[in-house]
């Protein structure tokens, strides 16, 4: 029959969920070459070690204690890794969306230019340069003949209806499905 003492250990659980006995097989299993060297030193010094249930016990709560810490600092760090890359991310959006936005009023001003001289030079140029942003992220806001809707467009006016768009004044952008320019519009 067994002691009140060894019946605590068998049925100690740590934290973890993990019962006593189990935890401390595990640590003679990974350190069973160090204990059978120390095992067999101590055997022909004929010394033995004894320890006690409460020693054992805390022997065995430290090992979980540890091993606690590990994985609360290995989140801690997996954590600092997703923020810093959040971040990074974060940081890259706003300089691309700044650039963008430094562009669009000179490519505005191409595209005017473009329309009133009528240059094949120029029309090509301009259309390499939509290209480009396009695959960067850059859209037109398409408004034309559209219900108006205050997420993409700007009144400037409206008629007595004032529902649907008939003249587009400023056109409106988008970048990476985020508006960085409100259309500016004539509502019917």
């Amino acid at each position: 029959m067994k002691s009140d003492d060894q019946k605590i250990v068998d049925n100690k659980v740590d934290e973890t969920g993990q019962d006593s006995e189990k935890l401390v097989e595990e640590a003679f299993e990974s350190n069973k070459e160090a204990f059978e060297s120390k095992s067999e030193t101590m055997d022909s010094k004929s010394e033995t070690v004894e320890i006690t249930q409460e020693e054992l016990m805390g022997l065995i709560n430290q090992l979980a204690e540890s091993k606690n810490k590990e994985q609360r600092a290995l989140a801690d760090y997996q954590n600092l890794v997703r923020r810093t890359q959040e971040e990074r991310s974060k940081i890259a959006r706003l300089a691309a969306k700044d650039f963008v936005e430094d562009l669009i009023q000179p490519l505005a001003h191409l595209t005017l230019a473009s329309e009133q001289l009528d240059d094949v030079g120029l029309n090509m140029v301009i259309a390499q340069l939509w290209q480009v942003l396009e695959q960067n992220g850059l859209k037109k806001i398409d408004c034309m003949n559209k219900i108006f809707d205050i997420e993409f467009m700007e009144v400037i006016d409206k008629g007595k209806k004032g529902e649907k768009v008939i003249k587009i004044v400023k056109d409106g952008y988008m970048l990476n499905n985020e508006v960085i320019q409100h259309a500016k519009v004539i509502l019917n």
